[in-house]
């Protein structure tokens, strides 16, 4: 039951917090977000995704394979081409939105400007490129003893 303070739709989102998490896992990487962006056009053989979306074969057969087990995609086979279409609603449903915000009309573009919060300005981006976050990367620290290793 929903705490009267809370609003009812976090319930759902609890519920599907796991769900969701994991098909942004999926999508978090950049060559399978190359090819689910690219299928947002249709059905495309393996050759045409290669092609356009700059990812050579042996890696996409490998990130092909991982979106088909998680069912995002399904393949149809016609003689020895084997074609890609997205198969979950949701995944597009959830690229329309990543690529309107983008500025895109249905395939990936680099924007010009990311979007303004309610008070802040707007800034801008290079023509080419999103900004870009900079930063000094930290070693990993390890504790002696591993506290998550039980006792050896």
């Amino acid at each position: 039951m929903a705490r009267p303070d809370m609003d009812p739709d976090m319930d759902i989102v609890r519920a599907r917090a796991a769900e969701v998490a994991g098909l942004m896992k999926t999508l978090s990487h950049p060559n399978r977000l190359l090819v689910v962006c690219e299928l947002m056009g249709g059905e495309r053989s393996v050759s045409q995704i290669e092609e356009a979306s700059g990812v050579r074969q042996p890696v996409l057969s490998r990130e092909l394979a991982r979106l088909r087990d998680e069912g995002l995609v399904a393949t149809r086979r016609e003689s020895k081409l084997v074609f890609y279409r997205l198969e979950d609603a949701r995944l597009r449903a959830l690229m329309e939105v990543l690529c309107a915000s983008w500025g895109s009309d249905g395939r990936v573009a680099h924007p010009r400007a990311t979007p303004a919060l309610p008070d802040g300005p707007q800034k801008t981006a290079g023509p080419d490129m999103f900004p870009v976050v900079e930063g000094k990367r930290r070693p990993r620290v390890r504790m002696k003893p591993d506290p998550y290793t039980q006792g050896s």
